[in-house]
């Protein structure tokens, strides 16, 4: 949805009735129990300062942050809310929680790239049903890297990995990385484990002595080695990606 830089047309601040409005239309929309800790965490009842933001003509898209930063969008100013990546920051598991098979295939979800089953830990994965909003996420860290929604249930994508194993499970809506991010994210991370170009598992960076953490120079060494070896490594599950999206 934001590939490209984006300009705001209009924004103005929500009023306390209609925080609440908009809170019982995300419960209904995301199919939420009543009284959500998730909803409580992502659009609070009273902390914080809600504006909303409206994206120029033709796009319907209304952009809802939180003291300046983006947690809710709604695609079509018809309450079809999304939660955002640094919404989720706020309650990662607001959303069924779609894991990755390596670190390495977060470089393609950063990227834009839609999730393709090759790319899934198919051991790990949640109940959905197609068209549902999933996030995504590395093992090993809990914070998600990308929201989208499922191209097929859960069940079919069980059955498609016990066959070819082949096709695409996640259409993706909004990622780490992407424009929303870049322009009014903060270009905010939640912990040590998003790189610039990935993310990887917050255990992986943990570079510890007797129980205390290196000194700063020695993480970052410990992170730009990592990268170098997961863009290394990522060379032959690009080969499978690309043939998967060829074929999908």
């Amino acid at each position: 949805m934001f590939k490209k830089p984006f300009n705001i047309n209009q924004t103005h601040k929500i009023s306390g009735a209609d925080r609440k409005k908009i809170r019982r239309a995300v419960e209904r929309s995301l199919q939420l129990p009543n009284g959500s800790d998730g909803l409580e965490q992502l659009l609070p009842t009273k902390a914080g300062e809600l504006e909303l933001a409206k994206l120029p003509a033709p796009s319907r898209t209304v952009i809802y942050l939180l003291d300046g930063i983006p947690v809710l969008l709604d695609t079509s100013s018809k309450s079809d809310f999304v939660p955002t990546v640094t919404g989720l920051w706020r309650c990662p598991q607001l959303l069924p929680q779609v894991h990755l098979k390596h670190s390495q295939v977060s470089l393609f979800i950063v990227s834009g790239a839609d999730l393709m089953l090759p790319g899934v830990n198919i051991n790990s994965l949640p109940d959905f049903q197609q068209g549902q909003l999933v996030s995504i996420c590395v093992p090993g860290n809990p914070a998600p890297i990308a929201v989208g929604s499922a191209t097929v249930d859960s069940s079919t994508a069980l059955k498609l990995a016990a066959g070819q194993g082949k096709g695409k499970i996640v259409e993706m809506l909004v990622h780490y990385g992407d424009q929303l991010w870049q322009t009014l994210g903060g270009r905010a991370v939640p912990n040590e484990g998003f790189l610039e170009d990935a993310v990887v598992a917050l255990d992986a960076l943990a570079a510890q002595d007797n129980g205390q953490k290196e000194d700063a120079n020695a993480a970052a060494a410990a992170a730009s080695d990592l990268r170098a070896v997961v863009c290394y490594s990522s060379s032959k599950y690009r080969q499978q990606w690309w043939c998967s999206r060829q074929h999908s």
